[in-house]
């Protein structure tokens, strides 16, 4: 299917870019097969919708909705039990970050052409409040009754969550990932080349140390540690209560996507799509390569039953066995941003061009 063709006919750029989408919808990637003892897809399509032009960023989900924040500038609000929009609301910029969702309150965050904080409500879009603050680096973070935000500035802002008011702000550097809620009270924040912990009631800096590279993916929490990757082709455990770094270990590329922990092992993700199983038995843990994958790996790895789920470059959901072998795929449109959302029954898949793929268990 050819854009071009379809803006020659004379289509508005609106009419040319929902008949694309409506189109794209019924169609697949060519599946490349799997062998004949490969399992079988335990899953079945419940219904399949489409809504802006892409979705990035964090999805919150709550109370059999779904909230995305779309490349049109807008946030949607999905049913989960029929795919239909509930409502959308325009934002003056390009959603950056994602949704997240606290009581009957959406937060989320704009860039280009105006970058703002704001708060939305879940029943229906409106906008509660906004704050200009300055471009942002990183994505907000949602942290008891605070909003922390980090800009390209280099400053950390904390917001209250109810008004949008500036409770404080600290110059730490520029930031590559999101500060989060590492123990009581205290917020952890990767810059370029600085792991910083500080106070979340004031801001106060209470330590920092090196950062063995940019950390672009944000961290997981492994019982007293937390676990992230870095551009230096790394995998760190932060002891965030004595900030010192308890072991880290070498990949083949950069690590770009946040790691998953399930019980003692943590599953990351290389940016050339080699999927690792690193147990966390410190001092030394040793990396084992899952499985090494054709195409990039672009979503953080996901434990659906005994599989894991990565999205890639190619629009293809893997599902990788515990051995390595990739068991079952499925197909959406290009690229995978989002990891698919483990539910109940099945599986929420977004794609590429703003599709939704609601699966349920057989």
């Amino acid at each position: 299917m050819s854009t071009v063709k379809w803006c020659r006919s004379g289509l508005s750029v609106a009419a040319v870019v929902s008949a694309v989408n409506a189109a794209c919808l019924n169609y697949r990637p060519q599946l490349q097969p799997l062998p004949e003892d490969a399992g079988r897809i335990p899953l079945v399509t419940a219904w399949e919708s489409t809504a802006g032009r892409g979705t990035y960023g964090t999805i919150a989900l709550r109370d059999s909705v779904f909230y995305v924040g779309d490349a049109d500038r807008r946030v949607y609000a999905v049913d989960l039990g029929t795919g239909r929009a509930r409502w959308s609301k325009r934002l003056p910029g390009s959603v950056f970050g994602g949704i997240q969702r606290s009581g009957d309150t959406l937060y989320t965050a704009t860039d280009r052409p105006n970058s703002r904080v704001m708060a939305l409500h879940a029943h229906d879009g409106r906008r509660l409040w906004e704050r200009d603050i300055g471009k942002l680096s990183a994505p907000i973070a949602l942290i008891d009754d605070r909003i922390l935000a980090p800009t390209q500035a280099g400053r950390l802002y904390s917001l209250d969550a109810a008004t949008g008011a500036v409770q404080w702000e600290r110059r730490l550097g520029q930031a590559r990932s999101a500060a989060i809620l590492a123990a009581p009270d205290t917020v952890i924040l990767a810059t370029i080349d600085t792991i910083v912990s500080l106070t979340a009631r004031d801001g106060k800096v209470l330590d920092k140390i090196p950062s063995p590279g940019a950390i672009t993916g944000g961290w997981a929490h492994a019982g007293v540690y937390l676990i992230a990757g870095t551009t230096d082709s790394l995998v760190i455990a932060l002891d965030a209560g004595a900030m010192h770094l308890a072991w880290r270990v070498k990949l083949d590329a950069a690590v770009l996507a946040r790691p998953t922990v399930t019980g003692d092992t943590a599953f990351v993700v290389s940016r050339i799509g080699t999927l690792y199983r690193i147990p966390l038995t410190p001092p030394s843990p040793h990396p084992v390569v899952v499985a090494a994958l054709e195409w990039p790996v672009t979503t953080s790895p996901v434990r659906f039953r005994e599989w894991i789920l990565v999205g890639g470059a190619d629009g293809v959901i893997r599902a990788i066995a515990p051995s390595g072998r990739e068991e079952w795929r499925l197909g959406l449109w290009q690229p995978i941003r989002v990891p698919p959302i483990v539910l109940a029954d099945g599986l929420l898949a977004i794609g590429g061009i703003g599709d939704f793929h609601r699966y349920r268990q057989e």
